[in-house]
């Protein structure tokens, strides 16, 4: 292993250490640190561009706020609030819930993970994982001001 892939490796696990710009390790190292929901505006040109391949986000809509699940910043699994809707995404899987169609949301934080879980007008759940520290709230509240009257306090 090389002195570039040896910090590269250090950095992942502890997530300290700055980017070797050298070893052109910075956009991997800033893309393991993204484990947070975030705004649309601080969404990276690569983020918006895994949206819109996944086809995520409708021409109509716009989104608001954003979590990449994945620990490399790959954008194969998230969650995000649009302007329209609530989705949580796995690959190609994708549960959403438009506005108009929850009937409730509940924000929840334990063990491992952060939770916000919206009940469908249908019976059905979409759960929306994030990991501690996520700051998941922002995008509950977020969520709250859409369906007002709808989410437990």
């Amino acid at each position: 292993m090389n002195l570039s892939t040896s910090l590269l490796a250090l950095a992942l696990l502890t997530s300290t250490l700055p980017a070797c710009g050298v070893c052109g390790s910075e956009k991997l190292v800033e893309k393991a640190r993204s484990q947070r929901v975030i705004a649309s505006n601080e969404m990276g040109k690569g983020q918006r561009e895994t949206l819109q391949q996944l086809k995520l986000v409708g021409e109509s809509e716009a989104v608001i706020w954003y979590y990449d699940r994945t620990v490399t910043g790959s954008g194969s699994e998230g969650n995000l609030l649009t302007t329209k809707r609530i989705v949580s995404y796995r690959n190609r899987d994708v549960f959403e819930a438009a506005f108009p169609d929850i009937r409730s949301a509940s924000h929840e934080s334990g063990g491992t993970s952060e939770r916000i879980r919206v009940e469908k007008s249908s019976g059905e759940f979409v759960v929306l994982q994030f990991g501690l520290g996520a700051d998941s709230k922002r995008m509950y509240e977020s969520l709250c001001q859409k369906i007002e009257g709808k989410c437990k306090k």
